[in-house]
């Protein structure tokens, strides 16, 4: 899913810019994670197949980071003092960031989103975030708590299953519904009480 992702966010970016000189931030997320080493490996295979179709291809190295926009913006305010780019391409909490943090964010400045998080569908909504992939976690945990009763119940099930992603432009950010995407707004995950280690070292 991760390297689909990344490579449907960056090809849109290819035919957005097709015929014209490309410079383009990119920030994947933690060094340490394989869904943001997917991603990478996603956008720079799919540069590098379609980089002919532009005039010129800068890629400016964002850098590694967690996905916490107290880090992330760290990252971005390097790469605004390394000069202008015509794209930036990022995990959600850079995406989100850089929304804020451009005065030409939406306008000049194009920014597409990995993925779909509540403050990058706000972004969105503003008009400062051109298109994000809509992945479906909710979809997906349906989907697997439904496959888990079937295996318990010994029912017969699919090898693999497949929910697909969308691109979501400024065209379409109207009508999207985010419950497939995000929790519901009410939503809160109550942290138990862990008993303590036994014979834990100090």
């Amino acid at each position: 899913m991760f390297f689909e992702s990344g490579a449907l966010a960056t090809s849109y970016v290819l035919k957005t810019f097709k015929g014209q000189a490309l410079r383009m931030a990119w920030f994947p997320g933690p060094a340490d994670a394989r869904w943001a080493m997917n991603f990478d490996a996603a956008v720079r295979k799919t540069l590098d197949a379609g980089k002919g179709e532009l005039k010129s291809l800068t890629l400016v190295e964002g850098g590694w980071g967690a996905p916490y926009i107290t880090v992330q913006s760290g990252l971005v305010r390097l790469v605004a003092k390394a000069g202008p780019v015509d794209v930036i391409l990022a995990n959600g909490p850079a995406a989100e960031f850089s929304a804020r943090f451009f005065p030409t964010a939406g306008q000049q400045l194009k920014i597409v989103s990995l993925y779909a998080t509540e403050g990058v569908v706000t972004e969105m909504k503003k008009g400062r975030i051109t298109a994000m992939v809509a992945n479906s976690p909710v979809a997906e945990a349906r989907v697997a708590v439904d496959l888990a009763v079937r295996a318990l119940e010994r029912q017969r099930m699919p090898k693999t299953v497949h929910i697909p992603l969308r691109l979501i432009t400024q065209n379409e950010i109207a009508s999207y519904s985010v419950d497939d995407a995000l929790a519901p707004l009410n939503l809160r995950m109550p942290l138990p009480k862990l008993p303590p280690v036994q014979n834990a070292r100090h």
